[in-house]
């Protein structure tokens, strides 16, 4: 049920107005291998996983939806570094896929990791925009506490 949360009224999972259980049961074994969920039971109750284990069946429905963007806040907190390096690397499948991604982060880096672009924030107000690899963890850190305050110019030279 957590893995088409949000989707239980599409025409792969009814039949008729009523949840085409075998259908929703298809999809998740599919998501469930797709994604390394352990244990791969789909009977499995969400809030019974690991912290990890939670966070890939959010990271599972969430990548299966066709939306045109991705906004992981915050992706890999409070998992371990498997969860971590499969969530990453499906983040960049889903960028080199053609989708639009956001991610909204602390640490650096994984923002360092993920980003092409990065925007320091401060008060809803931008104060440092750099592609990724033109930076590092020092100077964003920097950004983000206010000691440096200069706005950077927008990446493409737009207004």
């Amino acid at each position: 049920d957590d893995l088409v949360f949000g989707r239980h009224r599409e025409p792969a999972f009814t039949n008729g107005p009523l949840v085409d259980r075998a259908a929703v049961q298809s999809f998740a074994v599919k998501l469930l291998d797709q994604f390394d969920v352990r244990p791969a039971d789909p009977a499995a109750l969400a809030g019974q996983l690991s912290g990890g284990n939670q966070q890939k069946v959010v990271v599972a429905r969430e990548f299966t939806r066709a939306a045109c963007l991705l906004l992981a806040a915050h992706p890999t907190r409070g998992v371990d570094l498997g969860a971590i390096e499969f969530i990453h690397r499906e983040i960049v499948r889903q960028r080199d896929a053609g989708r639009a991604v956001l991610v909204v982060s602390s640490e650096l880096a994984e923002l360092l990791a993920l980003a092409d672009r990065i925007v320091v924030l401060d008060e809803g107000r931008i104060v440092h925009e750099t592609p990724a690899d033109a930076t590092n963890e020092r100077t964003l850190g920097e950004f983000m506490t206010g000691r440096q305050s200069h706005v950077a110019a927008p990446a493409g030279g737009g207004a």
